[in-house]
């Protein structure tokens, strides 16, 4: 049985980083649950967006893996993942493996349904990365529209 596998990316410096809200977010659970609450859902709808784009781009290329992409937020900080529960096509699509031709090579290699004794090369076609690059814009302003919301809410502003 394959090993289950997620795909998670760190951007570098594409995106809102969060981790100076985490004090915050952890405040406002125990002071202001519902309030919480809000801002969960907020973010995640702020994710939904960069979620949305890689579903089309991963489409173009494969059935399973759209369904396998989730949006996760914990405290303030928003991930897009794609893949586990069998589907390690996800991280393959995206990154490829350490059976390509070199290092970042646009391709993975893997075996022809299951048979160990065939092995083909197949490109991959990333599908988090350029969504996010192309929503970040969109999904950083959601983001940062929730939590200024919830600290001026917080704030009795």
């Amino acid at each position: 049985m394959a090993k289950t596998q997620q795909v998670s990316i760190k951007t570098g410096g594409i995106g809102l980083d969060t981790t100076d809200f985490a004090r915050f977010a952890k405040a406002l659970r125990k002071s202001q649950p519902e309030l919480a609450k809000g801002l969960q859902v907020k973010l995640r709808a702020a994710g939904m967006i960069v979620a949305a784009e890689a579903a089309v781009l991963a489409g173009s290329a494969s059935v399973t893996i759209p369904p396998s992409i989730k949006v996760r937020v914990s405290g303030a900080t928003i991930s897009v993942v794609a893949g586990g529960n069998g589907i390690p096509l996800a991280g393959l699509m995206e990154i490829g493996n350490k059976g390509a031709s070199q290092a970042g090579a646009a391709d993975f290699r893997h075996p022809v349904f299951g048979d160990m004794n065939v092995w083909v090369a197949q490109s991959t076609h990333p599908f988090l990365t350029p969504a996010l690059q192309s929503a970040a814009p969109a999904a950083e302003a959601a983001a940062v529209e929730a939590l200024d919301e919830a600290i001026a809410i917080a704030l009795g502003d």
